[in-house]
């Protein structure tokens, strides 16, 4: 997903978050290309020549970013709400079940859920995908464990 965003000083440069994806954090553009990061901040330059601070900070499971531009908050999309949260949590809940396996497949399925929260979906849809996700999380789990158990039986006899 990419939020523009439109700042004083800015005016016919096109800046732009990239929210996280599942192998890598999320990103600024500027005019369609990546600034770089150098000590967890980003160095724009806005048109008088000035060089901004930007900070990104990552919202644990939610995909889209807290931004920081030049010491001002700017507000990406509305925060979740603790009952979505607990929602699109609930493959994490594997965990308690398998440990290790569970998370293997309860975090990338919460993280998943995540995304489609912040899509463009009716809030019926949301909660239907995510409801999707976390049975297919949980089918995935338990053939996974299933296997193991096998294999693991198959190597001590």
């Amino acid at each position: 997903m990419r939020f523009s965003i439109a700042q004083p000083g800015f005016e016919g440069q096109n800046i732009a978050i990239e929210t996280a994806g599942f192998f890598r954090g999320a990103r600024l553009l500027q005019n369609g290309n990546p600034v770089a990061r150098r000590e967890g901040r980003y160095a724009l330059r806005n048109n008088a020549g000035d060089e901004v601070q930007v900070r990104l900070k990552s919202n644990l499971l939610d995909p889209v970013p807290q931004v920081k531009f030049g010491g001002k908050t700017i507000a990406l999309a509305r925060p979740l709400a603790w009952y979505e949260y607990a929602w699109i949590s609930l493959p994490i809940l594997l965990i308690l079940i398998g440990g290790a396996l569970g998370g293997l497949v309860g975090f990338p399925a919460t993280y998943s859920s995540a995304r489609v929260f912040r899509g463009g979906r009716s809030t019926a849809a949301k909660y239907g995908i995510t409801a999707g996700v976390s049975v297919i999380a949980f089918v995935v789990f338990v053939a996974l464990a299933v296997v193991a158990r096998a294999l693991i039986a198959r190597a001590s006899s």
